[in-house]
Formats: C-alpha cells, structure tokens, sequence
C-alpha cells in the first residue's frame, strides 16, 4: 500500500480524492500506520486539526506500541505540527523533540520549536534551537532570517 500510496501524495487529482483512497485503506486494514499518517498529513494541508490529530494520535500509538522510538519520525513530527497549529504549545514540543532524534526531520523539528519558544518569548532557549536546525546544513533559508532577528533580541 505504501508505494501505491506515493502517486496519490505527489500528484495532485481533482476526480481522485487522496483522503478517499486512504479511508479506503484504513478500512482494508486498520492497523495501518502509513495509511493514518497519511491520512493525518492530508487534514493537516487542509486545515482540518481535529481529524488530523486523531489520526496521527492513533498511529503514533500504534508506531511506538513496544517501542520507545518508530524506526521514522514523521508522525512524530506531523503529530507535533498539528499540535502547534491548534495552540498546544507543551504537547507539540514533546512530540517535537522526539521527532529530532530521525535525522530526516531533526532540521525541521528544531525550526519549529525555535518558533514555539520565539513565540514564547524565550530567545535564550530558541536561540541555540535554531542553531540546532542549521547544524546539519547552514544553507537553509527558512532558519537563517529567524536566527538573525534573535541575535537582535538578545
């Protein structure tokens, strides 16, 4: 299901519904994490908070079922934005942090709570966050801005 499922998020269809597809999925088979990562990602893009954080709940349940740590962060992280999205700041954090240890999202998870703690007014904390986010590669833009305004704050 997971490779059937990479033309549905990369392709954008207006007679295929993506959400319809992975409803279809979950129904297949309900311990399905991909389908309800997926799932939860789509809500996420659409604004639907609610739906995408009960989606995401149950998968992050099911991924860490036995384990301390899924073998991918993802639902970690998309778990921790959809948090943030909804003003959760204490939950997202956590979800967030836990999602640094997947080198694939340790750029973007520290980005994030940067922004938490920025928005919190912590500029001591989000500081080193951001340069955290840079560590793996300095090129990235969408940290470089940010990382320069709290130099002006400290």
């Amino acid at each position: 299901m997971l490779l059937a499922r990479k033309p549905i998020d990369q392709v954008h269809n207006t007679r295929d519904s993506a959400v319809a597809q992975y409803e279809g999925e979950r129904k297949r088979d309900r311990a399905d994490t991909g389908g309800k990562t997926a799932l939860g990602k789509s809500h996420l893009r659409r604004g639907d908070l609610d739906r995408a954080r009960q989606h995401l709940e149950t998968a992050v349940v099911r991924l860490t079922q036995g384990y301390t740590r899924p073998s991918s962060a993802e639902t970690l992280y998309l778990l921790g934005l959809t948090l943030k999205a909804q003003g959760q700041y204490d939950k997202a954090v956590d979800f967030l942090y836990r999602s640094t240890w997947d080198y694939a999202w340790y750029s973007a998870a520290y980005l994030e709570l940067a922004q938490i703690s920025s928005m919190n007014g912590n500029w001591a904390t989000a500081l080193p966050q951001i340069a955290e986010s840079l560590s793996p590669t300095t090129r990235n833009s969408r940290a470089i801005r940010p990382k320069a305004a709290m130099h002006t704050k400290l």
